[in-house]
């Protein structure tokens, strides 16, 4: 994987491994985060998972006033062409596909 991939995926790892740290566990003393990621042919995928609190159900990504989120989609998206998908009713589960070919190496 080149920097250009690892960066912007590392960025939005980082935001959901805060996320899950701040809010999913509210007085409790412990909690599961599972992450994987996987190369299917030419495909990507990166799935992130807490069994926190969840998301409200009014929640929208797109009407976020907080950058965190609102900024992951827009590099999962924009910058790293794939698409991310958010469930927030059993805990929080974020599904990351991108094109693992995006960024060849060119010499």
């Amino acid at each position: 994987m080149l920097l250009d991939t690892a960066v912007p995926l590392g960025l939005i790892f980082t935001e959901l491994l805060t996320n899950s740290y701040k809010y999913a566990f509210p007085n409790q003393n412990n909690g599961k985060i599972n992450v994987h990621f996987e190369i299917q042919g030419d495909r990507s995928l990166f799935e992130y998972a807490d069994n926190g609190v969840g998301l409200p159900p009014s929640f929208n990504i797109n009407d976020q006033k907080k950058l965190g989120l609102s900024l992951s989609k827009i590099i999962a998206e924009k910058q790293m062409g794939g698409t991310l998908s958010i469930d927030g009713t059993q805990g929080f589960r974020l599904r990351f596909e991108f094109p693992n070919n995006l960024y060849k190496r060119r010499v």
